[in-house]
């Protein structure tokens, strides 16, 4: 079984993500990640302005942040459109950008609960 939020160019998306069910476990091996290690809690927990997070990303690879805003609208090009998400956290990177190309998906944590506090999107 898989799910996914479907997006819409009409508006307010708050999330790009879907799900898949894992049909042959025998094939996925478990991997922590880089500098992050294993999360202390598979509940995730809401950011707040101020929040150290981290998050490893294809693209970027491991980088630190601090949210300074957690109820952003933004619009994004997509292929469907220009589409306007509401309720995002706005991350300014410790050193640089926090994300670049290719990170889209990569979990957000707070650094001090180790738990997830968002998504990775645009």
């Amino acid at each position: 079984m898989s799910h996914f939020a479907p997006l819409t160019p009409s508006g307010p998306n708050r999330v790009d993500c879907a799900i898949a069910e894992i049909l042959s476990p025998e094939l996925i091996g478990t991997r922590l990640m880089a500098k992050v290690g294993k999360l202390a809690s598979p509940q995730p927990i809401a950011a707040i302005e101020g929040m150290s997070v981290e998050k490893v990303g294809r693209g970027s690879g491991y980088t630190l942040g601090k949210a300074y805003d957690v109820s952003a609208t933004l619009t994004l090009s997509y292929g469907l459109g220009d589409l306007t998400f509401v309720d995002q956290i706005l991350i300014r990177g410790a050193s640089g950008s926090f994300s670049e190309d290719g990170d889209s998906g990569a979990l957000v944590v707070d650094v001090d609960s180790g738990q997830a506090a968002g998504l990775l999107i645009g």
